[in-house]
């Protein structure tokens, strides 16, 4: 073996072309192939940082009038799934909140706004994880009145902190109210993780400490998500079972009025699942284009020691005559490609951890646990296996080439000729790396249309010259309505007297960023509609509608006339307009919040706008209601707490972000500024899961043309080189330049129009696992595939044309002295 692998290192050194060529392609597929795997490791593949996590389930109640998607419980309802079911082991609820933190550890800390958690004290106990320092909070510190504490991440530990164990019994404060640090949550513990619902992940956890007024009510707001862990031998459908019957039996709990209105049922769904459902499939379509480059890779390289084989045909036939065996010849072969593929398998694993710097800046910011990909063992392990796949796959051939030659053959000065026949593995390449370079093309020009359909959606509001940023008031300092007025109004005239800024307004949500849903009842509309009746609320103030560019299609806007004290209005959206008074005039018409049979005022509608994308750009829109603020402030509960505003703007927005925050800060210096963004930014975030499939299968297509043309050229330049007497003796005989440029030309062409037509049938099977990532476009679009095609064809042209020329440039003569 020694020997063998100095021996294949001598012949590397005198072949530096040919090495550097195959280490680069090698080192392009491996490398390209580890850095998916380390992702794909780190968020598929690693357990989730809980005890057991198979047996986490996520309750969820459903009312079917409302459409077929699990919805979360009202708070009450938590304790009847703790209570009455059979198969679990314990429940916990839990929701998210933006909280603003001041720490006491630092005279001159600046007031953030973080992700936090509001969790029973079930949580911990259901996720089976303990606290890498102190303590997590218990029943008895989750009870209203009890001393506020609260449990850290170690993230938070480490960059709010600065690992300080100290902080352990200090207090910190979160919207304005003093809290005790009594626990730091191990490394790597997340929870709920960032892509559920859209959080962003929490920093904090604290008790939620139901009160009496939360627990009575009851099928009001469905705002609590509901955790539990499965009793042993209990399986899933047992549990979906037993939580549909809990729910039915809180049905029963309902007055008899609301209970003739709609039907509550129950479900589980296992909480992996929801966590990597939605990325699962996008991050195996692309293990699998990836892979595509590989073999394509290894097509090249084992083409290219094809070639090299054939060159060392003689020295093979001397070997064999001086009595190498075939074992023997088979032997140093597979030595020689397997040096190739670990020497490009290590030059890949560099290349990897650069490439995965870069998936990560280009991933959207929901994929949970990307950030912890790394080259860790498991990925060592997995380039080690793919470089001792790889070398077998591409040295498999030239080691068979080895043993096959006649040694007769080969010790013959005319043996170049005889070998030509043998060269049919080399067409049937090329073929394959062809076919697979169009599936990849397929598959990226699928995700451009796709794209560029989803952003040539309008979203419903002038982005250009638009800022927005939200914050959170505290219950603390703003527990009554009048001052929660005084602090939207002074903002807002505070907002709309910076110098470039011609409109300003407050909201509670803003566009691409779903708001809370509300069940109403639209008067006069017959009551078997009345389950469909939810909608997007939002409550205003300012000038809204126009500082974010929402077109009026009927009525007015909100304004003055709609005062504290006023009729009450509201403004409603074309689809909700022509989904309950369609070819009515829905001005003028009532409607209320909750049930026909609740007592809340009725509201007018004053005005109808356009239909804003507040799920997301590739969503149809809901119906909406607007709200003015001024007339809602109390009623709207938490929402009216969670403060949005937005500016539009003579210049750049972004430039205005420094002077709105001091404008905020002079109203009140404990509230920081939360995800300031420009309108185009907002929108290139919605739109950001989309993209990074497209350019990660983009790039890799690309790469896969390349090395399709690259081996298709590298082929027609051997042929050319094999068939300089053939040309020779051709042009001798009359044949002009011209023929000779298409014949060649047309061996060369047949082998990629084979694999054109080889790739079509592949890529219109394949790419219907796109499905999924598609909007507005048929996973067999023939227009995409037609224009990947020609595409592709004509790379292929060109990687003809340069051999094909250059055989029309053989001088007779010298072709048939050299015969």
């Amino acid at each position: 073996m020694k020997q063998d692998i100095l021996q294949a290192l001598r012949g590397f050194r005198r072949s530096p072309g040919f090495t550097a060529s195959a280490l680069a392609v090698l080192a392009l597929g491996i490398g390209a192939n580890t850095a998916i795997f380390s992702v794909a490791n780190a968020v598929l593949l690693r357990p989730l940082p809980f005890r057991d996590p198979s047996r986490l389930v996520l309750l969820w109640e459903k009312i079917p009038v409302f459409g077929p998607k699990n919805t979360s419980v009202s708070q009450p309802d938590f304790f009847d799934f703790r209570r009455e079911n059979k198969t679990l082991e314990e429940v916990a609820a839990f929701w998210p909140e933006n909280l603003n933190l001041v720490s006491s550890l630092s005279a001159d800390a600046r007031p953030d706004r973080v992700g936090a958690a509001r969790a029973s004290w079930t949580l911990f106990p259901v996720l089976g994880v303990t606290p890498a320092l102190g303590r997590v909070y218990s029943e008895a510190d989750d009870q209203p009145g009890a001393n506020r504490v609260t449990v850290l991440s170690y993230d938070a530990w480490q960059a709010r902190f600065h690992g300080d164990p100290a902080v352990i019994g200090r207090q910190i404060q979160l919207n304005s109210v003093p809290h005790t640090v009594i626990g730091i949550m191990p490394k790597g513990f997340e929870f709920p993780l960032r892509n559920m619902a859209r959080w962003s992940g929490a920093e904090l956890w604290i008790p939620a400490a139901f009160t009496p007024e939360q627990l009575q009510n009851r099928g009001d707001s469905f705002n609590t998500y509901l955790i539990a862990r499965l009793k042993p031998a209990i399986t899933l459908a047992q549990a979906a079972s037993d939580a549909d019957r809990i729910a039915q039996f809180i049905h029963g709990l309902y007055p008899k009025d609301v209970q003739k209105l709609f039907t509550i049922r129950g479900t589980a769904t296992a909480f992996e699942e929801e966590v990597f459902g939605p990325i699962r499939t996008p991050i195996w379509i692309l293990l699998a284009a990836v892979s595509m480059v590989l073999l394509i890779g290894c097509a090249n390289v084992a083409n290219l020691l094809l070639v090299r084989a054939a060159g060392r045909r003689r020295e093979m036939a001397i070997r064999s005559a001086l009595g190498a065996s075939r074992a023997r010849l088979v032997r140093q072969a597979l030595t020689e490609s397997l040096i190739l593929a670990f020497a490009g398998g290590a030059a890949g694993v560099l290349l990897a951890s650069w490439g995965l710097q870069l998936i990560v800046w280009l991933a959207p910011a929901d994929i949970p646990r990307l950030d912890e990909a790394s080259i860790d063992p498991l990925v060592l392990g997995f380039t080690a296996a793919a470089s001792l796949l790889t070398g077998l796959l591409f040295g498999l051939a030239p080691a068979m080439l080895s043993i096959r030659a006649s040694v007769n053959e080969g010790l013959k000065d005319g043996g170049r000729s005889a070998s030509s026949r043998r060269g049919r593995l080399r067409p049937a390449l090329i073929i394959g790396e062809v076919a697979l370079s169009l599936i990849l093309l397929a598959a990226a020009g699928l995700l451009i249309k796709s794209f560029a359909r989803v952003t040539a959606v309008e979203p419903g509001f002038v982005r250009a010259g638009l800022l927005t940023f939200s914050t959170s008031l505290p219950d603390a300092r703003y527990e009554k309505s009048p001052e929660v007025r005084a602090f939207y109004r002074r903002t807002v005239e505070a907002l709309a007297a910076l110098p470039g800024v011609t409109n300003a307004a407050a909201a509670t949500s803003l566009p691409m960023h779903p708001s809370l849903m509300i069940m109403f009842s639209p008067e006069g509309v017959a009551s078997g509609k009345w389950g469909r009746t939810l909608a997007r609320n939002t409550l205003v103030d300012g000038d809204y509608f126009r500082t974010l560019g929402i077109p009026l299609r009927a009525g007015r806007y909100l304004g003055p006339l709609d005062g504290d004290g006023a009729p009450l209005t509201v403004i409603i959206n074309e689809t909700m307009a022509k989904k309950f008074w369609p070819n009515e005039n829905a001005l003028g018409r009532r409607l209320k919040w909750g049930s026909p049979q609740s007592t809340s005022p009725w509201l007018t509608i004053v005005g109808i706008v356009g239909d804003v994308k507040q799920e997301g750009l590739d969503q149809a829109a809901l119906s909406a209601i607007y709200m003015p603020l001024v007339q809602t402030i109390g009623r709207g509960g938490r929402a009216e707490r969670d403060a949005s505003f937005a500016i539009r703007t003579a210049g750049d927005p972004a430039s205005f972000i420094e002077a709105a925050r001091k404008q905020l800060a002079s109203i009140d210096p404990e509230l920081p500024m939360h995800r300031p963004q420009t309108g185009s930014e907002a929108v290139e975030e919605n739109t950001a899961p989309r993209r990074f499939p497209l350019l990660l299968v983009g790039m890799f297509a690309a790469l896969a043309v390349v090395l399709a043309a690259v081996g298709l050229y590298g082929v027609m330049s051997y042929h050319v080189a094999q068939s300089t007497p053939e040309i020779g003796i051709r042009m001798a005989l009359g044949a002009s330049p011209a023929d000779v440029l298409s014949l060649t030309l047309r061996q060369g062409m047949t082998l990629a129009l084979i694999g054109l037509g080889v790739g079509v049938a592949g890529g219109l099977a394949v790419t219907r696992w796109l499905e999924s990532l598609l909007y507005g476009v048929s996973t067999r679009d023939p227009w995409v595939f037609v224009g990947v095609a020609a595409l592709l064809g004509t790379v292929m042209l060109a990687a003809c044309w340069l051999p094909a020329r250059r055989a029309t440039r053989v001088d007779p003569m010298i072709a048939l002295r050299q015969e």
